[in-house]
């Protein structure tokens, strides 16, 4: 049986199609408190965001990260506000290895082509970017930063849809589904929710540092790529059909303060990264083991499996309550006490038994 087509079948596309989201405004610059969609500016994003631009410790070194192009090369019909930064100083700002899954994005996406062994920016590339000349020579392709923010997220989510991500996944207890509602999902330290579903013992050891930028991981809010793992398991014999799985929109991780584990942030030896391209690595992580149906071979526990099963998107501080697109739930009373006692018109509610145990 192949275990990674059987969770696609969980997962399938038909069940969680895109819901619009209502537009609301957040004094937390840390919070979007609305998806971003196809046709959205980069200013509005800035706005929403309160944005820092950071680089990550691995392109740190990289010598005039900030410094503009100056000559630039445009036709009349596509007038380009400058500075203008080439396609791989803006990806170092935004935690992104350009080569080769960038730079074949936006091949595919008709930005740019490639002839001759030179990138040359396509009509579509020209309504953002323009040509740098360099001493008469070798040109190249520089953009307009606000502009292209919404490519660079447009690429995160092609990322997360070819890794067969759909949804980014927290489970609660449906006790706490009203404060999440109000106040939105909130890291470890959250006093508002009503039950709390961790394990004490699991806490202690995720009471550390990650590497990537020196905080605590209780400052950030858990998810999961696979909801259906060892952590799910144990809540489920604890809180039987209270436990409902929430399903958060890809463009969660919009927002640069994110993190994304190979495995189970509370062990040992485990990797950490804020470059979405590494999801594309065997040597990061193994997909098929992440979206395993079990831990267990021939009947053995698999530790390692188990651990990967539990692989993290950890999102800095909090996510907004109108970035929930599905919330799967076990049974038809539970959906129907939903309905009946949320606003959750703008989202879908799907009885899934197979996702639970």
């Amino acid at each position: 049986m192949n275990f990674f087509n059987f969770f696609r079948k969980l997962f399938s596309r038909k069940e969680i199609k895109e819901n619009k989201k209502k537009s609301t405004t957040s004094n937390n610059t840390d919070v979007v408190e609305k998806p971003l969609q196809e046709t959205d500016t980069a200013q509005k994003f800035n706005e929403l965001y309160g944005l820092e631009l950071k680089t990550s410790e691995k392109n740190s070194n990289v010598n005039n990260i900030n410094k503009p192009f100056k000559k630039v090369e445009t036709t009349k019909e596509h007038k380009i506000t400058q500075p203008l930064y080439s396609t791989t100083t803006i990806a170092n700002r935004y935690n992104i290895t350009a080569r080769p899954y960038l730079f074949d994005y936006l091949i595919k996406n008709h930005y740019i082509e490639r002839v001759n062994g030179k990138y040359q920016l396509r009509k579509k590339g020209l309504s953002i970017g323009g040509q740098y000349q360099e001493k008469g020579t070798e040109k190249w392709i520089v953009w307009n930063e606000k502009k292209f923010v919404d490519v660079i997220n447009l690429f995160k989510l092609d990322v997360l849809k070819q890794c067969n991500v759909f949804t980014i996944n927290h489970m609660t207890h449906i006790s706490n589904l009203k404060s999440i509602f109000e106040f939105g999902l909130l890291s470890h330290t959250n006093p508002y929710k009503k039950v709390d579903i961790s394990n004490q013992e699991v806490n202690d050891r995720r009471n550390k540092k990650e590497p990537v930028y020196n905080r605590n991981i209780h400052q950030y809010v858990p998810f999961y790529f696979n909801p259906r793992n060892a952590m799910l398991y144990r809540n489920q014999h604890m809180f039987g059909n209270d436990i409902i799985i929430l399903g958060f929109d890809n463009s969660i991780i919009f927002n640069n303060d994110f993190i994304l584990t190979n495995s189970n942030a509370a062990v040992d030896n485990i990797q950490y990264t804020n470059d979405i391209t590494d999801l594309f690595k065997q040597d990061f992580i193994d997909w098929e083991k992440v979206f395993s149906a079990s831990w267990h071979d021939n009947g053995n526990p698999n530790y390692q499996v188990k651990q990967m099963m539990m692989a993290e998107v950890l999102i800095y501080q909090k996510v907004a309550s109108n970035y929930i697109k599905t919330i799967y739930c076990q049974n038809d009373q539970t959906k129907q006490y939903l309905i009946n006692n949320f606003l959750t018109s703008k989202i879908q509610i799907i009885v899934k038994p197979d996702i639970f145990f």
